[in-house]
């Protein structure tokens, strides 16, 4: 059994047809209005553009959102203090050394069996585990969580018409080149993080992205209809035409990694070797983001052997390879993955852990102090937990600004994540 260490030294820290006939055709109207995010600035993002700084030798940005609220005690085990094991007599993680204990990072915390292949990049500093990490405010619900953490503003009230944050930091950092694409979601649609955004795109395929089966003529009948249009109509037909000429011009190779390591067979898997295409091609896409969900386990959760062990496998062969596949690459992109809360400290009586609020975040990259677990621990102590959760030392949101200032080159902090003021937390250089 574990000693009860809990003095971990941890930092604190076509022109011949009509409009209607052209639109009843196909997916133009959609295609077309989802690329005028390729348009003008909105005018919420458009104001804040104070402060606007290029840094052109910037990292690519990669946003996992982990949705469902993960369990980082079962990620990142504190095994060094018993009384994880006293909230958690059924669920808790053996300790490394044990019959399927935990694989051991520093001598108090330790992975998760089925997250084991997260250490080979842990222990070539290129993963960095932030603990006891999340925003504080009470919610429990996993709607309203999801919102601050994608506005990166506490509250309803707070988000309003705002842009999501990613969105306010492409707004206040000049484009690295000429595209007009900044930001990419892998997915069917935008994340709350890029809402008001006029710098990106839904892509879940960059392969078969097209507008009505790639038709010449269909093409033209697009641009003609426009062409006698003034302003956003025009620009909007344009600029849809320009993007999707942009990425038929790229060259996507989705491969496996060249060590062998392959990508899980799954969803997740599929979406982080798209993303690792994106950022070999060298397309000027400066943000990609995408989703893991599946992480509410409120019964039966099953960190060795069930739904849990399943997920974290995913995650840590998922990350793992995209490290792999990238190669030198990986030295110019930062990955960061999230979830909008974590789990009771105590396991309920159904075998899974309900909604909390201290969690665990991973980053990932070249310029990551990584081969550490960062944050300030508060211990399992009865007198420590909030509520019965893990307490929150660090804010999400100093660990994104961190990661917003030096590796993508925004000083206009006060605009990216308004009525917050961030402090260092050294989890990137």
């Amino acid at each position: 059994m574990a000693t009860n260490r809990t003095d971990h030294p941890l930092q604190a820290a076509g022109a011949g047809l009509s409009r209607r006939e052209f639109l009843s055709r196909g997916a133009v109207a959609t295609t077309a209005l989802t690329v005028s995010a390729c348009s003008t600035r909105s005018s919420a993002v458009r104001s804040m553009t104070r402060g606007v700084e290029q840094r052109p030798q910037r990292d690519v940005l990669v946003v996992v959102f982990l949705r469902g609220g993960m369990d980082g005690l079962s990620l990142c085990v504190p095994y060094g203090e018993d009384a994880l094991y006293t909230l958690r007599p059924e669920l808790a993680i053996p300790p490394p050394g044990s019959s399927r204990g935990a694989v051991d990072l520093d001598g108090f915390f330790a992975l998760a069996p089925a997250a084991r292949a997260l250490y080979a990049p842990f222990r070539a500093g290129e993963l960095a585990i932030v603990q006891a990490v999340g925003l504080q405010h009470p919610t429990r619900s996993h709607f309203d969580a999801m919102r601050n953490m994608e506005y990166g503003s506490l509250g309803r009230a707070a988000h309003g018409s705002r842009p999501g944050w990613i969105a306010r930091l492409l707004a206040v950092t000049e484009p690295r080149g000429d595209s007009m694409l900044r930001a990419v979601a892998v997915e069917r649609f935008l994340p709350a993080a890029l809402a008001g955004s006029s710098d990106a795109l839904a892509i879940s395929d960059p392969r078969t992205f097209t507008v009505l089966g790639r038709d010449r003529e269909d093409r033209r009948a697009l641009a003609a209809m426009y062409d006698h249009e003034r302003g956003f109509g025009r620009d909007v037909a344009r600029n849809t035409l320009r993007t999707l000429e942009q990425i038929e011009r790229t060259r996507f190779d989705v491969r496996e990694p060249p060590t062998g390591e392959a990508y899980p067979d799954t969803e997740f898997g599929r979406k982080l070797a798209l993303t690792s295409a994106w950022i070999r091609a060298e397309n000027d896409v400066e943000v990609l983001t995408l989703d893991y969900g599946g992480w509410d386990h409120h019964r039966n959760l099953g960190a060795q052997d069930g739904m849990m062990a399943m997920q974290l496998d995913g995650l840590a062969r998922g990350l793992s390879a995209f490290a792999r596949d990238l190669g030198p690459d990986l030295g110019r992109v930062t990955l960061v993955a999230f979830s909008e809360f974590g789990r009771r400290a105590a396991e309920n009586a159904s075998g899974g852990l309900d909604h909390g609020h201290g969690g665990t975040m991973l980053v990932l990259g070249g310029h990551v102090k990584g081969g550490r677990v960062h944050g300030c621990w508060p211990t399992l102590g009865a007198d420590a937990l909030d509520d019965g959760d893990l307490a929150i030392t660090t804010d999400a949101r100093d660990v994104l600004a961190e990661i917003a200032l030096e590796r993508f080159g925004a000083s206009a902090l006060g605009n990216v994540f308004p009525s917050f003021e961030p402090r260092t937390c050294g989890v990137v250089s």
